[in-house]
């Protein structure tokens, strides 16, 4: 039986890798196959083990970082976890021009911003 790449042994695959090649991960390589196979078993599950948190955020894009010279791919698997836990916890935070503080509908007089000057 064979056992599914986790995003766990991708970025510690890729982390190995980087320091082994002076921050680089050849297009092709072990690594950079980890890395996909490890993302698309997420998308075939739409779900983990637990689910991505700050923490594990953080540690993906410490690898992903270190083997792309200090930047986050767009379409990264460290991209794809930072959308992630990022959606997770956008219902945890008001906007800043978020609801109005009066409970009157949206318009004009709602507290939100001060009154403009005219």
């Amino acid at each position: 039986m064979k056992t599914k790449m986790t995003p766990e042994a991708a970025a510690r695959i890729q982390s190995a890798t980087a320091k082994a090649n002076h921050g680089k991960i050849a297009k092709g390589s072990f690594a950079a196959q980890a890395m996909s196979a490890a993302a698309k078993n997420l998308q075939d599950t739409h779900q983990t083990k637990k689910p991505f948190d700050e923490k594990a955020k953080q540690r993906i894009q410490r690898a992903e970082t270190a083997a792309q010279n200090g930047t986050v791919r767009p379409n990264s698997f460290a991209a794809y976890v930072q959308h992630v836990v990022d959606s997770n916890n956008a219902g945890n935070n008001t906007p800043p021009n978020g609801p109005s503080k009066t409970g009157n509908p949206s318009g004009g007089g709602r507290g939100n911003n001060p009154p403009s000057k005219k």
